[in-house]
């Protein structure tokens, strides 16, 4: 985390941070459960490593359709207005490569959730 964190900071440009929440691997369950039960600690973390690099925007990627999205757009609501950092909600197609992490950059740009 600290290695891309740096390498966000030092990079050109204007700095967005990525979180990625998809779980692509179907035996993973850990990111799910961080979402549905506590979201604020998810956006809470989102917001402290966009304020690291200075960045002002933050999107956190979610599998389509999941519990997780509705738990993190309620939770956005919540905190409307009280955070420094703009953090948006990218639904992000149930493909196992779709969430690796050149996938959901070119997903992101592109809007092909294909992996280099």
């Amino acid at each position: 985390t600290a290695r891309k964190l740096i390498a966000v900071a030092a990079a050109r440009g204007r700095p967005v941070v990525v979180a990625n929440g998809c779980e692509g691997d179907p035996a993973g369950l850990k990111d799910r459960v961080l979402l549905e039960i506590a979201p604020h600690l998810v956006i809470d973390g989102i917001v402290l490593a966009a304020t690291a690099v200075r960045a002002r925007d933050a999107v956190l990627c979610l599998g389509e359709g999941g519990l997780q999205v509705a738990r993190i757009a309620g939770a956005l609501a919540e905190r409307s207005g009280t955070d420094p950092i703009d953090v948006r909600v990218t639904e992000v197609p149930h493909r196992y490569v779709a969430s690796e992490e050149s996938a959901l950059a070119r997903f992101l740009t592109r809007g092909d959730a294909r992996p280099r």
